[in-house]
């Protein structure tokens, strides 16, 4: 995305809290096993004050949850956390098991700025 001031660069990982309180990195995770999974973004060249959103895409497509936050960038790497509970919740409980993608859009942007997806198998 270019701002003012140059390019932003926005990098997606993601963190699996298992029940068994260990954490897994990576882009699939147990659908049985899974407390918590913990959606990363790693930003690049922002200065200022941003507001990033993530849309959550469930394995049907359809938008699952919004999640919005503000950040302050320093010209160096900063990382925002946002954490998807998973056992208990309706991910669970609906069975809503499969591929599932996170978008990530900087400021009041229309497209994506970073895409990455994830898959919990049915147990």
């Amino acid at each position: 995305v270019r701002l003012p001031h140059g390019f932003a660069e926005a990098r997606v990982s993601f963190v699996g809290v298992l029940t068994n309180g260990r954490n897994r990195t990576g882009e699939s995770f147990p659908g049985a096993g899974l407390r918590e999974l913990r959606v990363v973004v790693d930003w690049s060249e922002v200065e200022k004050v941003h507001h990033q959103r993530i849309e959550l895409s469930s394995p049907d497509g359809e938008l699952y949850q919004r999640f919005a936050t503000t950040f302050t960038g320093t010209g160096r790497s900063v990382s925002t956390t946002t954490r998807l509970p998973v056992t208990g919740s309706s991910i669970t409980d609906s069975g809503l098991y499969g591929e599932w993608c996170a978008e990530v859009f900087l400021d009041d942007e229309d497209a994506p700025i970073a895409r990455r997806c994830f898959i919990l198998p049915d147990p």
